[in-house]
């Protein structure tokens, strides 16, 4: 009888698993169909559904990034992109999201906000916790494209420490 119970336990957990999964899917599908059509706040609220809901689901990581980009390149509001993404990096630390975000937040500090100081902060964060990932050409190539102000700041702190 034991043997029975547990297997009905077992069976139920994945019947469960599954449901949530497929609710998941279920939000992620609608917010992409939303943004696709224009309809950021709708998107924005599935993809919002999907964290709450289902916080420990991998995409959960990928809701909240998908909610980054919403704002950087849909609403083009830097500051709340850079939270949205700010968000994955402490809530989804291990994920596959969190370097695409520490990028993301350097992406847009020197290239939409020429906030450079923090850009190459960031950047160099990346380099060091996430030394073989497959952004690391492009942080180097965006460090390259900010040698010149780089050289800049730090001349300017060089001074400010002097004085």
């Amino acid at each position: 009888m034991k043997k029975y119970m547990l297997f009905a336990i077992v069976i139920f957990a994945f019947m469960g698993c599954s449901k949530n999964d497929a609710a998941v899917d279920e939000h992620f599908n609608k917010a992409l169909e939303f943004r696709q059509n224009e309809k950021i706040g709708e998107s924005i609220t599935e993809l919002g559904a999907v964290i709450k809901d289902s916080p420990e689901n991998p995409r959960a990581a990928e809701a909240q990034f998908e909610i980054g980009k919403i704002y950087l390149n849909d609403v083009k509001d830097y500051e709340i992109a850079i939270e949205e993404f700010q968000k994955v990096i402490d809530q989804y630390p291990e994920s596959e999201f969190a370097p695409k975000a520490l990028f993301m937040i350097g992406y847009i500090e020197a290239n939409n906000l020429q906030a450079y100081s923090d850009a190459l902060e960031d950047y160099q964060n990346f380099i060091k916790q996430y030394p073989d990932h497959e952004l690391v050409p492009s942080v180097q190539y965006e460090l390259d494209s900010m040698s010149e102000v780089s050289d800049k700041i730090v001349e300017l702190n060089s001074r400010t420490r002097e004085n």
